[in-house]
């Protein structure tokens, strides 16, 4: 038997962007893409291009606010849903589980989405011609 808290990462797992993050946060809609490896690595060259005192005004409530233009500013680069490879999904579905785990949505949609994720890559549709895309579609 071994301690769980006592693992040690060797690696920084890879993040998406802070708007990709607020939406999570606010239980919003993010395409898959952001959670990809070309997502997370867009995300990174973003934040180093862009300095971090660019403000845009935001709406909050009945109220204008100051908000760094990357924590609202979505890339020009995503890619949607619908024409992700099934590569770019598998991989995406472990990075986005993470992240709505560290944004603590409630614990039975992480379980519902996680059995939802298996179903798909289990499915048998995956041994047909055209399956991976089907599935991705779905």
């Amino acid at each position: 038997e071994f301690d769980h808290s006592t693992m040690v990462d060797d690696f920084i797992t890879p993040r998406p962007s802070t708007c990709t993050l607020n939406k999570l946060e606010a239980f919003e809609y993010v395409e898959r893409w952001y959670f990809t490896p070309e997502g997370c690595l867009n995300a990174a060259e973003s934040q180093r291009s862009q300095a971090d005192d660019i403000f845009s005004l935001a709406k909050v409530g009945d109220s204008l606010a100051l908000r760094q233009l990357s924590a609202v500013k979505a890339s020009c680069n995503a890619v949607k849903d619908a024409d992700l490879t099934w590569d770019q999904m598998m991989m995406g579905k472990v990075l986005f589980l993470h992240h709505v785990q560290e944004v603590s949505w409630p614990k039975n949609h992480l379980t519902s989405l996680a059995h939802f994720f298996i179903n798909i890559e289990i499915h048998p549709f995956c041994l047909c011609p055209y399956g991976e895309k089907t599935l991705t579609l779905y």
